[in-house]
Order: C-alpha cells, then structure tokens, then sequence
C-alpha cells in the first residue's frame, strides 16, 4: 500500500511517511502481507513448512515417503525458490512490516 499511497519521487513526502510506519505497524491488530501470486513452488513451500512444524510437535508422524531424499530435495527447492529468488525479498519494508506487526 505504501508504494501507491506515498509519492515514491517525493523524498520529503516518502522520508515523513516512513516514519509513521513504525507505529502504524506497531498498532495494527492484523497485517496481511501480500507476497505474490501463488505458482507451484510457493504452494509446495507453503506445504513443507507446515508439515515441518506438525512434525516438530510429532516426529513419530513423519510419513515414510517425506524421508524420500527426491521428495525433500524438491521441498527444500520449494523453499529457496520461495524465500531467496521472489521479488519481495528486496523490498526492506515487508521484513519491517511483518517484524513491527508481530510485536504490536
């Protein structure tokens, strides 16, 4: 939101309103960050982090085929693929947004 509301070739303008994120941030009940489309490799990160935090609350449920070295290997692809090489990565106030959110 911030990209379309603050006029971006304003510094004056850009460099006040940064300021005022923090507290906006700090004080909303819920934020929603939008990431990007959906495609196959954010699907299946999406998926394998939430079966790695169901098997941190029980390992013994770990499925015989999620210990397949192919398997993991594509979630683990999945993974890097979602966190290192999409275009939200370069963007510093989605790490400040979500980071500011979750201590409000």
């Amino acid at each position: 939101i911030d990209a379309i509301c603050f006029n971006q070739a304003d510094l004056d303008e850009r460099g006040h309103q940064v300021q005022l994120i923090k507290h906006i941030y700090s004080d909303a009940v819920r934020v929603l960050v939008w990431l990007r489309e959906e495609d196959e490799d954010s699907r299946l990160a999406m998926s394998t982090l939430k079966k790695w935090a169901e098997w941190s609350n029980a390992p013994d449920n770990m499925a015989e085929h999620e210990r397949d070295s192919e398997n993991m290997l594509k979630r683990c692809c999945s993974l890097r693929t979602f966190f290192f090489y999409r275009s939200w990565l370069s963007r510093a106030w989605t790490f400040q947004e979500i980071t500011l959110a979750s201590h409000g």
